[in-house]
């Protein structure tokens, strides 16, 4: 997510923002807006995917160009998990929804394998450790729209998902394909958080 500023009659986007404070030169992290009486982040620099916990089994995770791919597949009984989890921690005050564009298959959907939303104050770590969930064992072969409610959560928190598959499974195999994810505040404006083109 990139800041704009504008030069002279064009609008530039900026990759790097700095600020001086006691006479020392800081990058900018995140940018708030304050409006209707409370303060809104705008803008979070670096906000990157990274590869989280990856369970037993065949588990992979890909960067591709226009999405995050992450492969579990259990092969041994013992059940599989990949994850993917942004680098820094996110303020979910006043944010109602966080909205995923996902695609996921699976060899065998609905038996034993899902594609699970979570929030964490752990950056790694199982479902265990997650504060909220969303669990779905369907198969989306086109692009959709997924939502985890957190209505009633406030504070900094790890945003993850996961492709799983549980134990006592032989050759099953999910597959989940992640290219966006917004926060949508409770006066359903949205923010883009994180895209495949920023890493």
């Amino acid at each position: 997510m990139s800041v704009r500023l504008k030069d002279g009659t064009n609008w530039v986007y900026t990759r790097d923002n700095w600020v001086r404070m006691n006479g020392d030169w800081g990058k900018v992290r995140r940018v708030y807006v304050r409006a209707d009486g409370q303060w809104r982040l705008v803008h979070q620099n670096n906000i990157q995917a990274e590869q989280g916990t990856m369970g037993d089994g065949t588990s992979t995770y890909i960067e591709h160009s226009n999405y995050v791919q992450l492969y579990a597949e259990s092969v041994s009984g013992s059940g599989a998990l990949a994850s993917m989890v942004l680098s820094d921690r996110v303020d979910l005050t006043n944010v109602k929804t966080i909205r995923y564009r996902i695609l996921s298959q699976s060899s065998s959907p609905g038996a034993m394998n899902d594609v699970i939303l979570t929030i964490s104050n752990s950056k790694i770590g199982t479902l265990g450790n997650a504060v909220k969930s969303f669990y779905s064992p369907q198969q989306y072969n086109d692009w959709t729209t997924l939502n985890l409610n957190v209505q009633d959560i406030s504070g900094w928190y790890y945003i993850r998902v996961h492709a799983s598959v549980n134990p006592g499974t032989y050759n099953l195999v999910r597959v989940v394909r992640v290219s966006e994810i917004l926060l949508v505040f409770n006066d359903n404006s949205e923010v883009l958080l994180w895209n495949s083109s920023m890493g």
